[in-house]
C-alpha cells in the first residue's frame, strides 16, 4: 500500500492520491481517490480525515515491528491494536486558539500530537477505540461493486493482498475515512481471506 498520500492544503481543499499506473518511469502521475474540503468550524470538532483499523483489518503487531526495527524511525509511533475493538486515528483541524478536550468514558481518546498546519490553524492527531458496529458488513457489501479484472493482475488472483477503501463519515461530505483490509481476488469476486465474506 505504498504511495498513498493524504494532502491537507491551505486553501481548504483536501485529497487522497495514489500513484497512477505509469506507462514509463518518466510518466509518473497521481490520481485522486477522494477530494473534499476542510470541515467548517462548529462547537463540536469534526475530523477531516480518519484512518480505521478494525480488528480483522490489516495491522502491524509489536513482534512484526521488532523484526523490521531498522525500517522505523525513532519518532515513529506504534499504536497497539487488539482483537476486540476498532482503532481510529483522527486528524482534526482547529483554530490555534482552541483546545480540544479528550473524550472520556469507556472509549477514551489519546492525544498523539498537535502540529502547526498554517497561520491560525493547528492539526490535532488523536487515537481512540470503539465498537466496530456494522463496518465489516458495509465494507463487504462494497465488494459487490468492484470488478477485480480492472484492478488486479491475473497473477495475484487467489492470493491475499490489501485493499484500500475510503468513504465519508455519516452525512458529512467533508469528513473522510480510509481502511485497509486483506482480500482475496478471483476473476469474478472479491472476498476476505478467512472466507467469511
Amino acid at each position: 500500500m505504498k504511495g498513498q498520500k493524504v494532502s491537507l492544503h491551505a486553501s481548504g481543499k483536501q485529497h487522497i492520491t495514489v500513484p497512477a499506473k505509469p506507462v514509463s518511469i518518466d510518466e509518473m502521475s497521481d490520481r485522486f481517490l477522494n477530494q473534499w474540503y476542510e470541515p467548517e468550524f462548529s462547537e463540536q470538532a469534526v475530523a477531516t480525515f480518519q484512518i480505521l483499523f478494525p480488528s480483522w483489518g490489516n495491522k502491524l503487531n509489536h513482534e512484526q515491528r521488532e523484526l523490521q526495527r531498522a525500517a522505523w524511525k525513532k519518532n515513529d509511533i506504534l499504536i497497539e491494536a487488539d482483537d476486540e475493538s476498532l482503532i481510529v486515528v483522527s486528524f482534526i483541524i482547529m483554530a490555534e486558539d482552541r483546545v480540544l478536550r479528550k473524550a472520556e468514558g469507556p472509549w477514551p481518546s489519546e492525544l498523539v500530537g498537535i502540529l502547526p498546519l498554517r497561520e491560525g490553524k493547528k492539526l490535532w492527531v488523536l487515537t481512540s477505540r470503539g465498537l466496530e458496529g456494522n463496518l465489516k458488513e458495509n465494507i463487504t457489501a462494497s465488494f459487490k461493486h468492484i470488478d477485480p479484472r480492472e484492478l488486479v493482475p491475473e497473477n495475484l488472483f487467489g492470493k491475499t493482498i490489501s485493499l484500500s477503501l475510503t468513504g465519508v463519515a455519516g452525512d458529512n461530505p467533508n469528513s473522510v475515512w480510509m481502511v485497509v483490509v486483506p482480500v482475496v481476488y478471483s476473476p469474478d469476486v472479491v472476498h476476505s481471506p478467512d472466507g467469511t465474506v
